[in-house]
């Protein structure tokens, strides 16, 4: 047999039971350090490296750069100031005259250092009491064979301390001096 109904039925389609997605909050971003797999929706937390910018970091450098996170070893420096050295002197004098000769240079071998403003002084002395001096001025700069004079003349017969000194100022602020002296020279005089 078969069954024949007389009406035909058709069956609410309604869900037996409903459930509600349980809200995960998140960062949904896989390419995120923070990425939560578990998550459903974004709440904005989400966190990335920095962008790596190579260049020179170092603030001393002449080529920093300071949008670089990242230190590729590009820094430069400019060359350090000389260490200010006297490389030669010589003191001699005549009858009525003595001069000088020296030789100042950016440390003790070759190079083009920048230097330093030099003031140079040379005068001589009787008991004690300055009596007579001359000054030169100087921009120092690398080692070059470049000898510099200074004189003193009109002296008279007598027995003189003379005296050398060089003076600047370094790039910390503070004075620096070299200084020579030669004492008891006996000088004749106009002849």
């Amino acid at each position: 047999g078969t069954c024949e109904h007389g009406d035909e039925y058709i069956l609410d389609q309604k869900p037996i039971f409903h459930v509600e997605a349980e809200v995960i909050l998140g960062c949904i971003d896989e390419s995120a350090n923070n990425y939560n797999e578990l998550a459903t929706q974004d709440d904005g937390s989400c966190e990335y490296d920095p962008e790596i910018i190579e260049g020179c970091t170092d603030s001393d450098a002449t080529n920093y750069d300071s949008n670089a996170t990242d230190n590729d070893g590009s820094c430069e420096y400019p060359p350090p100031r000389c260490e200010i050295v006297l490389y030669e002197i010589l003191m001699q004098y005549d009858n009525n005259t003595s001069w000088v000769q020296y030789d100042l240079d950016c440390g003790t071998e070759e190079n083009d250092q920048d230097g330093y403003n030099v003031s140079v002084q040379f005068w001589y002395s009787e008991n004690n009491t300055s009596l007579n001096y001359t000054i030169g001025y100087h921009y120092i700069q690398g080692y070059v064979a470049d000898l510099q004079e200074l004189c003193l003349e009109n002296l008279t017969a007598g027995k003189y301390d003379f005296h050398w000194i060089a003076i600047w100022t370094d790039d910390d602020g503070e004075q620096k001096m070299l200084e020579v002296n030669w004492s008891d020279i006996e000088i004749n005089g106009d002849d």
